[in-house]
């Protein structure tokens, strides 16, 4: 009868803990999600730390999202366990990171070299997600977080993550992760490369033009002051016509290289998006030394094998007047040597095993000829070799391994003590590079043979 007794005790009360639910659970609506963070150096405090919190009220009819994307939130802290707390008193709902996609550094702070006071707390904090992107922004981090705005019917979030993933396909820019800068400063193999971007002036200038003409178009077709301010601005442009002789001349200066040779905020374009990712950010241990642009990142990513496909567009080996555009694909893993014989002079030696197919012959020359095809080779592998060549020198100078080296140098060491003791990141600056390109053309589009053009004048 005890023992009746007390397997029905233990039945109830295994029965009573199923039926206690979810009693540490919360509603969806008690927390505001924060997307983005800011950091920058603070006028009165340490760090200034902005968070974008997505809006997802409907609309007035119900129908749809409202017109504004998300809020922005900025506080002054000495630190973002402090910005939280402060947050949260003004804030109605409970900020809640566990929807976090990136995480946006400002220009200044990383020349700081402050930045190891903020990561460690960043990584430690249960909300935050290794996988969270890391950047580094031109100019203040809370205009740009700001200006980030989802894709047109998109939200934030996946925005970023679309973003994020054409580093692949280009290689303009790298894909860094929470995960990965946290590695970058502590790692003694190699140095920190995280993705450089700038708010648009391009895209800027277009958003206040069709500003400009939308509020001119609702004062009225048929007033007075809209001929008059039309009629003086057409006999003296002013300040907008300014602005873009001003633009042209930008990208008279920027543009000497039509391969990505930019960096963000300098590409010569109109209208898009209004962030532009583009080129990357060099850091010895957590401070920031140096830029590499869209082009240099793109060299330093393919030694890396980090990229699945780019384009190149060169000069023309037979016509010099013209170019050619030639897609690059990646044939076999790059193979890197390290000779330490001299070692206090490392001499790294790469091949590169590539593929690719014609995407341009302006000069109409038939280039899938045998012959002509070889000359189109040779001609990519110099340019690469060359822009590998460039690149290196920049990062040498620099004195940051954003090649990741340091991973194959290692090999050379039986113990991680005679590792350390060599110290690889003082002796990469003064090592040597050679680099072996092999490019092969695979395929040359829709055509087969490029044929001249005919006409009264003959064949052109």
């Amino acid at each position: 009868m005890i023992r009746k007794s007390f397997r029905c005790l233990i039945c109830l009360l295994m029965i009573s803990l199923l039926l206690t639910s979810c009693y540490d659970g919360h509603e969806i609506g008690e927390f505001s999600y924060i997307i983005i963070i800011g950091i920058e150096k603070g006028e009165k405090e340490r760090f200034r730390f902005t968070f974008q919190i997505p809006l997802l009220t409907m609309g007035e009819e119900g129908k749809g999202k409202s017109e504004k994307s998300a809020e922005s939130v900025t506080i002054e802290a000495p630190s973002l366990s402090n910005a939280i707390k402060l947050a949260n008193t003004d804030i109605a709902k409970r900020l809640n990171f566990m929807h976090l996609k990136a995480i946006i550094i400002s220009e200044d702070l990383a020349k700081s070299g402050k930045i190891g006071e903020y990561i460690a707390p960043i990584i430690r904090y249960r909300e935050i997600r290794r996988n969270t992107i890391v950047i580094v922004c031109k100019g203040e981090a809370k205009e740009f977080v700001g200006k980030s705005e989802p894709y047109s019917g998109e939200l934030i979030s996946q925005t970023i993550e679309d973003v994020m993933r054409k580093s692949e396909e280009t290689g303009f820019f790298p894909k860094v992760t929470l995960n990965d800068f946290y590695d970058g400063l502590k790692a003694p193999y190699h140095a920190l490369m995280v993705t450089y971007s700038a708010i648009s002036p391009g895209a800027e200038e277009a958003e206040s033009k069709s500003g400009e003409e939308s509020k001119q178009e609702q004062q009225g077709e048929g007033s007075k002051d809209k001929e008059k301010g039309k009629s003086s601005s057409e006999e003296n442009p002013g300040k907008e016509q300014g602005k873009e002789d001003d633009g042209s001349e930008t990208q008279k200066e920027v543009g000497k290289d039509n391969n990505g040779d930019y960096y963000a905020g300098e590409i010569p374009r109109s209208g898009g998006e209004k962030i532009d990712h583009f080129g990357s950010v060099l850091f010895d241990g957590d401070m920031m030394v140096g830029k590499l642009t869209g082009f240099e990142t793109q060299m330093v990513l393919i030694t890396k094998g980090e990229i699945r496909t780019a384009s190149f567009t060169i000069q023309d080996p037979i016509e010099p007047d013209q170019m050619v555009t030639l897609e690059v694909n990646e044939f076999e893993s790059p193979e890197t040597e390290i000779d330490l014989a001299d070692k206090n002079k490392p001499l790294i030696k790469i091949k590169l095993k590539l593929e690719g197919s014609i995407m341009s012959i302006p000069s109409g020359i038939n280039y899938e000829k045998a012959e002509n095809t070889e000359l189109l080779e040779k001609a990519l592998e110099g340019f690469l070799a060359d822009g590998i060549q460039r690149s290196f020198e920049k990062c040498k100078e620099a004195k940051t391994d954003v090649f990741n080296f340091g991973t194959v140098a290692v090999k050379n060491f039986l113990t991680i003590p005679e590792w350390e003791e060599y110290n690889w990141l003082t002796k990469f600056p003064e090592s040597e590079l050679k680099v072996e390109v092999d490019y092969t053309i695979r395929r040359t589009g829709h055509l087969i043979k490029t044929v001249p053009i005919f006409s009264t004048e003959g064949k052109e």
